[in-house]
């Protein structure tokens, strides 16, 4: 069994070895239990954020292994969001320019699930997962993970992205952020201040 007994701290996780060549693989979202504080959290998210200049916009693509350099130009016809965004395959959602203009600092956010999975023992694992049995990830990757050569790379629906303007407003910062979805769709929309502990 690659999953001993007592280990439970990432669960709902489905087996490697039950997964074969399902759409499952790698998509099976988990809970997260902080190493340090030993908090759980239910439907944990994790992701990348990046700085966005004046008038740009994110990266058309945040998928792992699509071999385009961010433009796009580049990255067009090399992903299918036909499924996800009623497009046309191989054409790319568009995001909007940062609605946040006048904020001191301009960020984006990928967001997407942290999904986890049982394999046969890896101490490689251990010093993420605190279990050699354990392996978890930032769900950045295509949905059809074990697509063939002649078909595309399938959306993740999964992901969102933020758009987070930071405003230093003297001795009382706030942030403003709007989520969006995958194909670009406004979504919500909140502030955040910070907070003591």
């Amino acid at each position: 069994d690659s999953k001993p007994d007592g280990i439970n701290y990432f669960v709902p996780c489905v087996p490697w070895a039950d997964q074969g060549n399902t759409g499952e693989l790698y998509h099976t979202q988990c809970q997260f239990t902080h190493p340090g504080t030993g908090l759980t959290y239910g439907e944990y998210m994790t992701g990348q954020w990046g700085y966005l200049a004046d008038g740009e916009v994110p990266p058309p693509v945040m998928l792992a292994n699509i071999d385009c350099d961010d433009s796009a130009a580049d990255c067009q016809g090399k992903v299918d969001y036909s499924d996800v965004c009623s497009l046309a395959v191989g054409d790319l959602p568009s995001f909007p320019e940062h609605p946040y203009s006048d904020a001191d600092l301009k960020i984006y956010l990928r967001l997407e699930s942290w999904v986890c999975h049982t394999q046969p023992n890896d101490p490689y694992n251990e010093q993420y997962t605190g279990s050699p049995h354990i392996n978890c990830l930032s769900d950045n990757e295509v949905w059809n993970t074990n697509h063939d050569a002649a078909e595309l790379p399938k959306a993740n629906p999964n992901q969102r992205y933020l758009y987070v303007g930071v405003y230093n407003n003297g001795d009382d910062p706030y942030m403003k952020v709007s989520q969006y979805d995958v194909c670009g769709n406004f979504q919500y929309d909140w502030d955040m201040q910070p907070i003591d502990f």
